[in-house]
């Protein structure tokens, strides 16, 4: 059972699973929270707990032209493993989310621990042969799902990774190819604080003033105000001050709901942080509220900053050339100037996880300015990272700039932000986001900007410089200006004077910007307008409502949830996430703008099935990504299923291959499991895979067609590793263009007959022994048909191991499977069609030595096909050059093989 889940621990007063993991937590104000999670993969339970993977598989069943996973009993590591395989240059993946829990109060706090797993290499005494130089397990690791690290080589052998993450979560991903996984364990916990408030000190300032590097202080839930407890200063110390409950529970209030004229002996804030601070110093878990920051005068770009707490910058929070993180806050009715909610001037700060809500920016000085950024203010070469935030209902004063986000001569990166409902009392420009400078540079990614409100730019305003609109940009400020809009959705802004030349969407005259993978929609007046853009294609793979040029856009509904309360995802029928319940669902529509984003983007962590093309709008490359439509996979099973069963698994399998056709729908995959079916299969038009699942099949129907195509099917509808035989005509068609590959047509009265304009693909077959002919009306690629001649115009016996009593296996010196007893035996001769299939196939799924071609018939290109010599060495497939290191290996496995002389 590998590796024993170790449990220790005390006073356990909770137990509950996430994801698969057991929780607990210790009693008392030092609790420490622990978790393990272990799987030796005896079970399918990864399919259930990782929150993403690629398709399972069943072990031994022809492979899907996807990357797979299927559990192993045949890498010697008892009783099972989890295999990768990749299928050419994509890799398999795994993935998971481990949680303390799913509360405020875990989700700001550290957490840090270890994950350990056995490396296997998928390589020896099965049909993975075919290992690529560099094979491995590949592992990454994420806080937050979205931004991760750089994959991770690791070689065979039993790995512990350490892992750590300041949000209570933390996610982990393996991908590989030919690669296996097994005893996976994972020991998390969230350490005890070092100073608690208000246990050990009255007040947040007293503990901070207290505490060394590296320290933590952990503050109880409550409301705290007053001197200590507001105007915060973390004095430049690499600490960490979270709550013990969560934002909702621990309030910071900043005493100024009721001040009517903020002064500078009334005004307070919830921090100052301007010491140099670095990510290392973590704010964590707080609601920040009432706070007011009055003045009016901030100096210009071109004027030397006066550092301190007087200038109107920064309500909630305010960083002052400091680069502190802010994680899982929420700042609530403050104001200020610059950034009501938050405010930065230089440094590099990290807002993550945190809802910026109900601020203002403006109104609040004798000269009662307009006021910049409501939500979020930067300036003066501020680079930040705000990520997952919510920057919602802020509001500026008259002729204001930016009611959720301002970005003024600096750099941001936003990731997976809700930027919806700001607007100003007045007029406005970007009632989402406004940004200008000529040293800007700005990129929104998988953001929605909805509902907010604006005279002008009511979604997004971009301007080389402030306050000032010029037809492109004046001098050389464009090449310092650069903005890129990716996978963002902006929809449903107002602009409410409705000035017919108004743009509700993007507006800019900042040459350089970019938006693709984009949704514009329901905006007021015009969705977008870039003048003198510097691209020909400025806006690119994104569906503008009305129509936009530039390369691959369309204009088409984007068929957003349909809800009474706006959410972006797009449905899908295949399955849409619903963030209220955390579930997935399934809509009869499916959005056109699913795998409609650039090709060239990866796909990222969209979940599968995602047709491996990202999605336009906010969700697109994520997790949350609406899934693409993809087949269902039936199994038929004549020895063991049920037509009353589902035909979803092997134990509930059909027994008959029809009822698995008249069940499935568009491109739907049929898993045909061994053994004899005697019935008559009609495609009905249906763009479905027939295949048998491991050894190949044998479908007959004596006096009648085995297999008709009569309404018309494409090349989509394939039928593929079957033996047909005692049939009338094994396959007919009129009027289609179905892809017939690696069948073993034999003892039937007919082979094939194409008629009505039938343009069927037939390759890598073998025709034998059919009483009236082999094909009519068509022919066939890579076969053998003796009316023809072969491929390669040699006629001569397929030298089938036992055709007399339905085995037709193909001959081998180097190894066959021999079905009734489950052995490799050794024949002494060799069918001449081993090796004889299309060389473009890679023969990745036939045993070694496959000589690095597929073979012909049923059995082609399975873990069933006939073996043959080494291939030489140079021999290339489509997979790469073999690699000759792990020879020794591969040759292990013919140990394995028993002679058995004919």
């Amino acid at each position: 059972m590998g590796l024993r889940l170790k449990i220790a621990l005390a006073a356990v007063s909770a137990t509950l699973l996430v994801y698969g993991v057991g929780f607990s937590r210790a009693d008392g104000p030092s609790a420490e929270w622990n978790y393990e999670y272990f799987d030796d993969f005896d079970t399918d339970k990864a399919e259930i707990d990782s929150c993403d993977h690629s398709l399972f598989w069943p072990e031994g069943a022809s492979r899907p032209s996807d990357p797979y996973l299927h559990f192993s009993t045949s890498l010697g590591v008892p009783p099972r493993s989890l295999v990768f395989v990749g299928h050419q240059a994509e890799p398999a993946h795994l993935s998971y989310r481990f949680a303390l829990d799913r509360t405020a109060a875990d989700t700001s706090r550290f957490v840090g621990g270890a994950v350990e797993f056995d490396v296997i290499l998928a390589s020896k005494n099965n049909c993975y042969f075919d290992v690529p130089s560099g094979a491995g397990l590949f592992y990454s690791f994420s806080e937050d799902g979205r931004t991760w690290s750089k994959p991770a080589h690791l070689n065979v052998g039993h790995h512990s990774v350490a892992l750590a993450s300041k949000h209570g979560q933390i996610y982990v991903s393996f991908s590989g190819t030919q690669i296996a996984i097994d005893n996976l364990e994972v020991r998390l916990s969230g350490p005890s604080a070092d100073i608690y408030v208000p246990r050990d000190f009255p007040t947040i300032q007293a503990a901070i003033d207290a505490a060394s590097d590296g320290q933590t202080i952990e503050v109880g839930p409550g409301v705290y105000g007053g001197a200590g407890n507001r105007d915060i200063e973390l004095r430049g110390k690499r600490i960490t001050v979270r709550s013990s409950a969560g934002a909702d529970q621990t309030i910071i209030d900043c005493g100024g709901v009721h001040v009517a004229e903020p002064t500078p002996e009334n005004s307070h804030r919830g921090f100052y942080i301007h010491q140099g601070e670095t990510s290392d110093s973590v704010i964590q878990g707080f609601t920040i509220q009432g706070a007011r920051i009055g003045g009016s005068e901030v100096p210009g770009d071109g004027l030397q900053w006066r550092a301190g707490p007087g200038q109107p910058v920064g309500g909630g929070v305010y960083c002052e050339y400091s680069s502190p993180s802010m994680i899982n806050c929420h700042v609530i009715d403050c104001a200020a100037e610059i950034g009501g909610g938050i405010g930065c001037v230089g440094g590099a700060p990290v807002i993550s996880g945190c809802t910026i809500i109900n601020c203002k920016a403006g109104g609040l000085g004798p000269a009662e300015s307009g006021g910049y950024g409501a939500g979020i203010g930067l300036i003066r070469g501020a680079d930040a990272r705000i990520i997952n935030c919510e920057i919602r209902e802020n509001s500026g004063y008259y002729n204001s700039y930016g009611g959720g986000l301002y970005c003024r001569n600096s750099t941001a990166v936003v990731t997976g932000c809700d930027i919806s409902s700001n607007s100003a009392t007045g007029n406005i420009n970007g009632g989402g986001v406004y940004c200008s400078g000529r040293r800007l540079d700005i990129v929104l990614e998988n953001c929605v900007v909805s509902n907010n409100a604006a005279s002008e730019g009511a979604g997004i305003f971009v301007e080389a410089e402030h306050g000032v609109q010029t037809a492109g940009c004046p001098g050389s400020s464009c090449p310092g200006c650069r903005v890129a809009i990716r996978n963002c959705t902006i929809a449903h802004n107002r602009l409410p004077s409705m000035i017919n030349s108004a743009v509700g969407g993007i507006y800019s005259n900042c040459e350089n910007i970019t938006a693709k993978n984009a949704i514009l929609w329901y905006n007021d007046g015009r969705q977008v307008e870039i003048m003198h853009p510097h691209v020909e294609s400025p806006v690119s793979f994104s569906n503008v409502q009305g129509g936009y040029p530039g390369l691959e856009n369309i204009d088409q509904e984007p068929l957003f949830a349909p809800t009474d309360v706006p959410d972006y995802h797009l449905q899908s029928r295949s399955g849409r996430f619903v963030p209220q319940i955390g579930q997935w669902t399934c809509d009869e529509a499916h959005s056109p703008c699913i795998d409609a984003g650039d090709p060239d983007d990866s796909a990222g962590y969209e979940p599968v099935p995602n047709g491996g093309r990202i999605n336009m709008g906010a969700y697109g490359g994520s997790r949350q990504a609406s899934k693409s439509v993809r087949f269902r996979v039936y199994h038929a099973d004549v020895r063991n299923g049920n037509d009353g069963n589902d035909g979803l698994s092997r134990p509930t399998a059909f027994a008959t291959i029809q009822k698995a056709i008249d069940t499935a729908k568009e491109h739907d995959v049929i898993l045909v499991w061994p053994g004899t079916y005697t019935e008559s299969l009609d495609y009905k038009g249906k763009t479905i895979t027939v295949q048998s699942a491991a050894d190949a099949a044998v479908l007959e129907a004596p006096g009648d067609n085995a297999v008709s195509f009569y309404t018309g099917e494409g090349p989509g509808s394939i039928l593929k590793n079957f033996v047909i035989t005692n049939s009338d005509t094994a396959i007919f068609i009129a009027d289609g263009s179905p892809t017939i590959c690696q069948v073993t047509v034999v003892n039937n009265n007919f082979g094939i007959s194409a008629y009505a304009r039938a343009l069927p693909s037939i390759s890598n077959s073998i025709f034998w022994n059919n009483r009236d002919g082999d094909l009519y009306g068509t022919d066939a690629e890579f076969s053998f048909v003796p009316q023809l001649g072969s491929w390669d115009d040699l006629e001569a016996d397929p030298l089938f191991a036992d055709p007399a009593n339905g085995d037709f296996h193909l001959r081998s010196e180097r190894g066959r499977y021999h079905p009734t007893t489950g052995l490799w035996v050794l024949d002494n001769v060799t069918s001449p069609y081993i090796d004889g299939g299309d060389p473009a196939v890679s023969p990745a799924a036939e045993r070694m030595p496959n000589g690095g071609r597929i073979n012909l018939g049923a059995y082609g290109n399975t873990a069933y096909a006939s073996m043959s010599d080494w291939p030489m060495r140079g021999d290339i497939n489509r997979d790469g050059v073999v690699n000759f290191a792990d020879m020794a290996a591969l040759a292990e496995g013919w140990l394995s093989i028993m002679e058995w002389k004919n």
